[in-house]
């Protein structure tokens, strides 16, 4: 793993290394992550995320799956999905396998069929959705600080150290709470789906320049 003791001991401890790792698991079943090249096991998978959450206090954990690759069983699909359930990534991504000539993978035989690779996807997806929506939902009442990415018609985009640009839940405020660029410290007032609702504990600077 890449992911040395000191590596870990230091993104725990400088205060500038934001505390959100974005780690492509791809699966959990030894069978398929054999078949995908993976050098891994799930038991190896799985101490290094118990070893990320008890010495990183507060990492947000970020993975993505590949469902649908060929050979892949309903049983180890359901295993995945049991997996998912279990740990709670603080946020998922999913790809359905996509056949490319002249790859190892592209290779094999027991290539699914793409309805089966969507339901597939589809079953992910929604499992996910429980934890994603729990961990959220402990977020209410919380403080925090956050840096306002963009004005909409809905009020201000903002994001937590765990949610990184583009792929991840946002964080709202209400206009007028700052400006795009500012760092403010907000409370957690409510959950929309993924995305926290927030309130600023005090108005930034720039605003009251």
């Amino acid at each position: 793993s890449v992911f040395t003791d000191a590596m870990i001991e230091a993104i725990a401890e400088c205060e500038r290394v934001v505390k959100y790792i974005d780690i492509p698991l791809q699966h959990i079943s030894d069978r398929m992550l054999k078949a995908m090249g993976r050098r891994v096991t799930r038991r190896q998978q799985e101490e290094l995320l118990e070893k990320l959450r008890r010495r990183i206090p507060g990492v947000a954990i970020r993975t993505t799956f590949i469902v649908g690759f060929p050979t892949e069983t309903e049983a180890e699909f359901a295993e995945l999905l049991e997996f998912v359930q279990s740990f709670g990534f603080d946020a998922v991504g999913a790809f359905q396998y996509s056949l490319e000539p002249e790859t190892p993978a592209g290779r094999m035989n027991g290539h699914l069929d793409p309805a089966v690779r969507a339901e597939r996807y589809e079953r992910l997806m929604r499992t996910q959705q429980g934890p994603a929506f729990a961990a959220a939902r402990r977020r209410i009442g919380s403080s925090f600080e956050v840096v306002i990415d963009a004005e909409t018609e809905r009020g201000l985009v903002a994001r937590h150290a765990g949610q990184a640009p583009e792929v991840d839940a946002v964080t709202r405020l209400p206009a007028g709470a700052g400006r795009v660029g500012d760092f403010l410290t907000v409370t957690c007032v409510e959950t929309d789906g993924y995305d926290l609702v927030a309130r600023p504990v005090r108005v930034p600077l720039s605003v009251l320049r």
